[in-house]
């Protein structure tokens, strides 16, 4: 029995040691890497019309131009972790038919624009870019919407505190940026194990509650939409229902069928429809 006994031992020591190095080296990545892992960006190059904004040596910002520079209601986007701009081009083009301009923001790392996205900058990189564009376009804030999707809704809300624009209208949006990533590593097995850490400790955590707090009380409840999945497993509609339990000028709209990566797509006239009640505001 000793040889067997000795065994069961050190395979249990084996274990262990793994056990820990996985959970030590998934921490650390957490706490010191996490932009990569929000931030996945990408290496499309998009046939727009597009500026570049050098930030330094190592940094540049994008906006992409879909319909006429002299429109003054105007759209500004901020697409996902992601990015892949490419995927929004229908509902930019009805948009652009309603003579909306659309000006989509690239991060640093997507689309071709220079860098790593990174939390500590962004919303400053973003609110730089935005400038840009009421500078060099026709845009002025009464006619303007932010949109956004998933990460992108939270910086579409964070920017929307800086500017004020007419109307923020947002998909796809979690609770906190914790929460997202725990639901997000769980749909991979040799992720999901990480989701046992204290997300909320190890990234810089961002809850949609601070977010909405400095903004909605500067708009009606037509202003400030939410558009979620009914079938969202990244970002549940039932989480967000409780959290905007107190919110009552943020209006939330379910759509039917809708998942995390089509929402956008089935609710295109939901979006369409709030979008313009919002440009034409005198």
């Amino acid at each position: 029995m000793k040889p067997v006994f000795s065994l069961c031992n050190k395979l249990a020591k084996l274990v262990s040691l793994i056990t820990f190095l996985y959970f030590f080296i998934a921490a650390v990545t957490l706490a010191l890497f996490s932009d990569y892992l929000i931030f996945k960006g990408n290496d499309l190059t998009l046939k727009t019309e597009q500026k570049t904004l050098n930030i330094d040596d190592h940094t540049t910002t994008k906006y992409h131009l879909f319909g006429d520079l002299n429109n003054q209601q105007c759209v500004i986007f901020f697409p996902g972790r992601h990015g892949l701009l490419s995927h929004y081009q229908i509902l930019f083009t009805k948009l652009n038919q309603q003579g909306i301009t659309v000006y989509a923001l690239s991060y640093p790392g997507f689309e071709g624009a220079i860098g790593q996205a990174r939390q500590s900058s962004i919303t400053q990189l973003n609110d730089r870019t935005i400038r840009t564009i009421f500078k060099n376009s026709q845009c002025n804030l009464q006619t303007t919407v932010f949109t956004g999707r998933s990460l992108g809704s939270f910086l579409a809300l964070s920017s929307a505190a800086t500017h004020h624009p007419a109307g923020i209208i947002v998909d796809s949006v979690p609770v906190s940026l914790s929460d997202s990533m725990d639901r997000e590593l769980k749909t991979k097995w040799y992720l999901k194990p990480m989701s046992l850490l204290p997300l909320n400790l190890l990234i810089k955590n961002v809850r949609l509650t601070d977010l909405l707090a400095p903004i909605e009380p500067l708009y009606d409840q037509q202003s400030i939409v939410i558009i979620q999945g009914e079938s969202d497993v990244i970002t549940p509609l039932s989480s967000l229902q409780n959290t905007l339990k107190s919110y009552h000028r943020v209006k939330l709209i379910q759509i039917k069928k809708a998942d995390h990566s089509n929402v956008f797509i089935l609710g295109e006239q939901t979006y369409i429809e709030y979008i313009l009640r919002n440009v034409d505001k005198k």
